[in-house]
Formats: C-alpha cells, structure tokens, sequence
C-alpha cells in the first residue's frame, strides 16, 4: 500500500484510517497507542474513527505529534478537525477555504520541486536488507563513484554485486543513469 500524504485528504478521520491500514502490515495496536498518547481510552479512539465524536484541538495536536507531522502537516490536520467540529455551514465554509489554501500551497512546491516516488513494500523489503543498497546509492551519488569499478573499490565488495546493487536501484527510480554513469 502507498501511503498518502496528509494534503490528499480533507477529512482527518478518513486520514487516520489511512495511516492505521498503511501500518497494518506491520505494527499492530495503532488505535490504543494514539490513545495512550493523546491521553484518552481506545474505545475512544475508536468511536471517532468509526462515529460522530472528534477529537479536541488538544488532542489533534498531540495526534499530530505522534504521527510526525510536520508543521505544515500538523497545521493542516488541525484545521480538518476544525471544520470537522464545526457548527454552521459558515464556519466550515471558512475553514475548508483555509484547507484549499494550503493544499493548494502544497501542490504548487510539489510541482516546482517535482513528485518523489514512494517504493513499494517490496522494494523497501530489498533495499533494507543490506547494507549494501543504502551505501551504493550515496556513494552513487559522490562525483568520483559514478561506475560499478569504482564503487566495488571503495567500499571492498564484489562488483557483480554492485552491479546488482545498481541495476535494483536503477530499475526502481532511486538512482539515474546519466551519460553511461
């Protein structure tokens, strides 16, 4: 499953649920451990997952931190659960707006700055399963380790294996080939 950044999302819940079946693979218990660090029953957590409660700005700030938002992330879920809450058509109106703004904001650094392709679990399973992958791609990246030759030297592995190494990196978008190197 590839996850999804918060700015796809206008509904906080829907959001949650994301990141709680994003993890589902492998780490269980995400509803009771939110609860525990925003301060409140799992049951709780639950009945805002699954019903009509939300959570307090409170408790969406300490969400906010559990699940490693960034500021602009954080400030964008708060305003969800804002309109969320809210009472009149307006005041949702106006918060709604705000969320288009800064979604709107996000998507106009994503289009100067370029879309990073998330890996699949398979390939986060193979690039995380050696030490190899993650110190072929830096030095990949170092202007006098632009061949397989070079790479195998330096860091004292077998060229086929840096071959390898590089071909996965390669077919999977993490590295470029520009010019044969």
């Amino acid at each position: 499953m590839t996850i999804k950044n918060i700015f796809e999302f206008k509904d906080y819940k829907a959001f949650l649920e994301h990141f709680e079946d994003s993890r589902k693979s492998f780490e269980r218990g995400f509803r009771s451990k939110l609860a525990e660090f925003i301060g409140c029953q799992s049951g709780y957590v639950s009945q805002v997952l699954n019903g009509s409660a939300h959570l307090s700005l409170e408790q969406g700030f300490k969400a906010a931190e559990f699940l490693s938002l960034d500021e602009r992330g954080r400030k964008y879920f708060l305003l969800m659960i804002e309109a969320a809450r809210s009472g009149t058509k307006e005041l949702r109106a106006h918060f709604e707006k705000e969320l288009d703004v800064l979604r709107d904001e996000f998507l106009n650094i994503k289009q100067r700055v370029g879309d990073s392709r998330t890996l699949t679990e398979k390939e986060q399973s193979v690039y995380y399963s050696s030490w190899h992958y993650l110190a072929i791609h830096v030095i990949s990246s170092l202007k006098d380790f632009d061949n397989a030759k070079s790479i195998s030297s330096a860091l004292q592995i077998p060229e086929s294996v840096v071959n390898e190494v590089l071909l996965f990196l390669l077919q999977s978008g993490i590295v470029k080939e520009e010019r044969g190197r």
